[in-house]
């Protein structure tokens, strides 16, 4: 039984377009994907940077009292670095102000 020519036909173009498609993600990867092979590094991956709501209006109302980043971590038992980056992050949203004092704040124990 002979294959109609249509379905041969059908079957090449297929063939030709499946070719040229992995042709076009072979360039895209080549182009794009560049820094797949490479290691990469994560800071601080042993900080925990997680804080619930609670915890941030404490955050903030700790901070207005002038408590210093030593003082807020010692009261959350965190790293002052994940204390220090909440204070960049809040700050860069505007939800606290600049004070006297920066981080360090009016108290210091």
């Amino acid at each position: 039984m002979a294959v109609p020519a249509q379905v041969v036909s059908l079957y090449h173009w297929k063939k030709k377009q499946a070719r040229k498609e992995l042709s076009v993600i072979s360039d895209l990867e080549r182009e794009y994907m560049t820094k797949s092979s490479r290691k990469v590094y994560i800071a601080l991956e042993e900080l925990n940077f997680f804080w619930d709501e609670r915890e941030i209006e404490d955050f903030r109302k700790m901070w207005s009292a002038g408590f210093s980043i030593l003082d807020i971590a010692r009261m959350f038992d965190r790293d002052p670095d994940e204390v220090l980056i909440l204070a960049i992050d809040q700050g860069k949203q505007e939800l606290i102000e600049p004070r006297k004092g920066g981080v360090f704040g009016r108290r210091m124990r």
